[in-house]
């Protein structure tokens, strides 16, 4: 796991923390892909996946995901480092619509 040291920082300071309770909503998600990634690859609030930040996938052998300001879930190659989701309910991932809208934005600029 030493190829991952952020995702196992990351989950070290997190270890300790109680799972989220049954039916908590979160208000933010952040998904990092990748261990050194700048800034998260897909990002919802407040009830929907405003944000796909394609060029901010650095890896996607690592998942990162940030839940209202919490480390939830982080997994690095094949090893589950941290899972705090517990009872959280999560989203929906982003539809086809919404993609194919984000990757047209992306290669208009």
């Amino acid at each position: 796991m030493t190829q991952y040291p952020n995702a196992m920082l990351n989950a070290e300071d997190s270890i300790n923390l109680t799972p989220f309770p049954n039916g908590y909503r979160p208000k933010e998600i952040e998904v990092y892909l990748g261990d050194t990634c700048p800034d998260s690859a897909y990002h919802y609030r407040n009830g929907q996946w405003f944000d796909i930040s394609l060029e901010n996938i650095t890896d996607e052998s690592v998942v990162q995901i940030l839940v209202d300001d919490q480390w939830a879930y982080i997994q690095a190659g094949n090893e589950v480092l941290l899972d705090r989701l517990g009872g959280a309910v999560l989203p929906e991932i982003p539809n086809q619509e919404f993609l194919v809208s984000r990757i047209s934005h992306y290669l208009q600029n």
